[in-house]
């Protein structure tokens, strides 16, 4: 009724507007004063009755009943301008997919031009590349040593190091073995953020945008350089952006929480309230599990905060944010509270389409593979849409076919990256060749190389990609494994893709009851010489490789029963040796031992989560569970919570 009275008040403003310009061109006696006067009414009339018929629309949307109608209005411009900038940005990408090497010449071109006045430039003799292939035989594949001097400038305020001026920001990565890498950016608006809306709406047409949206976000740690610039994850919402986030379940001073656990318990807390959520954000997939886990684990205290309108003490928040989010729950609400625990005493399977039963999809990066879990489990009957491909350095590809059960991205041609191809058998080469866009096989494999306008030329990004097929003339790639998680004790280069198929194989086919979680992996070698409780056994075998797991025994079998030598020794390894060739070899001629696995504790790999962040630069919204470990102190913390061991 709100915005049928919004819509009558805006149409009846008109109506005052419009008999105004009538006595102003009756009255006034210049014609110039006239037809101005004329001009600005005449532009007040339309814009009131554009926001009249706004206000009509929107009267016949389920808008969240937590929006004022400003805040309705604003949604409404935001929502569908997203969805008509987004959808003619897909459009745009579908005809650059018919001449993919035109269109990288043409970005190389831009790139250029953009960077000719900088230091890097000069330094390398930019000056006289014309074309991709000048670039290939004129510089070299680079990665991050090469640039760590320039990004030390910029750091110190210099101008015109890499890129035009100043950054806006310089990204830093996870640098889950220390210190991470960073990268200097401009805050623009590339293709790739538009295309989510664009693919939503003409891929699930019963999406209503004006739904509110739940977002899982942990606002990530942002310093200064020595010069000033802002140093941040690439997920990081500065606070002048905070004004637009009003959209969300969660008010914008929620997304100030900077501690995991308190800002999944927050941002559960008000999408619970709110029964018409559209559809649920996160970073990765892992954040959707930990907050129904958490969820499930205490769900009676969020019920008690949201019947009451307050939030328990145990919940660690600062005082000001404790105070004006207990003012936005407004007295709670009793009613919706036991609603939700009619659905919670029923179970936890498919939780999240019964208490959110508009929920169109879920936007998250599925990077673990953890997709089939969840949809068995707390998500089932909502689609997981994981819409684009990318990293720190830039968007690589955006995710077309959200059915698909084979994730794959066409790459991103405008406005992102001019992209060359390694073919995985060159990687270890010294100088290895590499492939332009036009030139690469459906169904092998490559490590990335990546040139961007913001100063990285021919970067090695690490990320090895699979060919999968062709959209028009443009490649769709799916990601493989990072170059940094091979396993190579003897020079077998087994990948983390080989190894999670292995692991999943092993659990699935020998428990199909259980839910597997999570899975990592250590070389004997990095153990060598640690002096740990129940490690001397281990540490006596040779080059071998260490498993920890993480299930989910819901079905409600004991771990206690789970045989982890038949996993080890007569599965994984035998997985692992019809998968890859040179292990085999290894294996037979016994320079690889048999493995070890250790079944961890529910919440073991959270544990390591919160080790991580706390020990590197990594941000609990671009935090991934590794699939190798790099360090001791990441070891230490699985077999200090491992439930069995195995020995043989």
């Amino acid at each position: 009724m709100e915005y049928l009275l919004s819509s009558a008040g805006c149409f009846s403003i008109s109506a005052v507007l419009s008999y105004a310009a009538v006595n102003t061109i009756l009255h006034v006696t210049s014609l110039w004063l006239r037809i101005a006067s004329s001009l600005a009414v005449g532009f007040l009339i339309v814009l009131t009755c554009l926001v009249g018929i706004a206000f009509l629309f929107i009267s016949t949307q389920p808008v969240s009943r937590y929006f004022s109608v400003p805040v309705a209005l604003f949604h409404f411009i935001l929502e569908y301008g997203a969805v008509w900038f987004c959808r003619r940005a897909k459009n745009n990408l579908e005809d650059a997919c018919k001449r993919p090497r035109e269109i990288q010449e043409e970005l190389l071109g831009e790139i250029l031009r953009k960077n000719k006045e900088t230091v890097y430039f000069r330094d390398f003799g930019l000056t006289e590349v014309k074309n991709m292939q000048d670039l290939k035989e004129m510089h070299p594949l680079t990665d991050y040593d090469h640039y760590v001097k320039y990004v030390d400038r910029i750091a110190k305020g210099e101008r015109n190091i890499m890129l035009a001026g100043l950054p806006d920001r310089l990204v830093i990565t996870s640098g889950t073995t220390g210190k991470g890498k960073r990268f200097p950016v401009k805050l623009v608006n590339s293709p790739a953020n538009f295309l989510l809306y664009g693919i939503a709406s003409e891929s699930f047409p019963h999406w209503q945008p004006m739904r509110p949206k739940l977002f899982f976000y942990c606002l990530p740690t942002m310093t200064k350089s020595e010069g000033g610039i802002d140093v941040a994850p690439v997920g990081y919402i500065p606070p002048k952006w905070m004004n637009l986030m009003v959209t969300f379940t969660t008010p914008k001073i929620g997304l100030s929480i900077n501690t995991l656990r308190e800002a999944i318990y927050v941002h559960l807390l008000f999408g619970m309230r709110d029964k018409d959520v559209g559809y649920i954000m996160a970073v990765f997939t892992t954040a959707i599990l930990e907050a129904m886990q958490l969820l499930e684990k205490q769900w009676t205290m969020i019920l008690q905060d949201l019947s009451r309108g307050s939030i328990d003490l145990s919940v660690n928040l600062p005082s000001d944010v404790r105070e004006s989010l207990t003012m936005s729950l407004k007295g709670g609400c009793p009613e919706r509270a036991a609603e939700l625990e009619e659905e919670f005493q029923k179970g936890f399977d498919g939780i999240m389409k019964r208490i959110w039963p508009n929920v169109a999809f879920i936007a998250a990066s599925d990077i673990l593979n953890i997709r089939d879990t969840l949809q068995k489990t707390y998500c089932k009957g909502i689609p997981i849409f994981t819409h684009t491909f990318g990293g720190s350095e830039g968007v690589y590809g955006s995710n077309f076919d959200p059915f698909s059960n084979n994730v794959e991205f066409v790459t991103l041609l405008t406005g992102t990256c001019v992209f060359e191809f390694i073919p995985e058998e060159d990687m270890t080469n010294k100088n290895p060749k590499t492939l332009f866009i036009d030139q690469v096989e459906k169904g092998k494999n490559y490590e990335l190389v990546i040139t961007q306008d913001f100063g990285l030329y021919r970067y090695r990004v690490g990320d090895v990609i699979q060919i999968t097929g062709f959209h028009f003339k443009c490649p769709k790639m799916k990601f493989m494994y990072r170059s940094g998680t091979l396993l190579n004790m003897c020079g077998e280069k087994v990948s983390s893709e080989v190894v999670r198929g292995a692991v999943r194989y092993a659990v699935l086919s020998n428990y199909p009851e259980v839910n597997f979680l999570f899975h990592t992996v250590a070389e004997s070698s990095l153990i060598h010489g640690m002096k740990m409780e129940g490690l001397s056994e281990s540490e006596s075998q040779n080059a071998h490789y260490i498993f920890f797991l993480e299930i989910d025994c819901r079905s409600g079998l004991d771990m206690q029963f789970i045989d982890t030598t038949v996993l080890a020794k007569q599965t994984i390894d035998d997985s692992l040796y019809q998968r890859h060739t040179f292990y085999r070899n290894f294996k037979d001629t016994k320079q690889i031992n048999p493995s070890s696995v250790y079944l961890v504790h529910p919440g073991t790999f959270y544990k390591l989560e919160d080790y991580v962040i706390s020990n590197t630069s990594a941000s609990a919204n671009q935090f991934k569970m590794p699939d190798k470990l790099q360090t001791r102190g990441a070891f230490e913390v699985l077999f200090k919570n491992r439930v069995v061991k195995v020995r043989y």
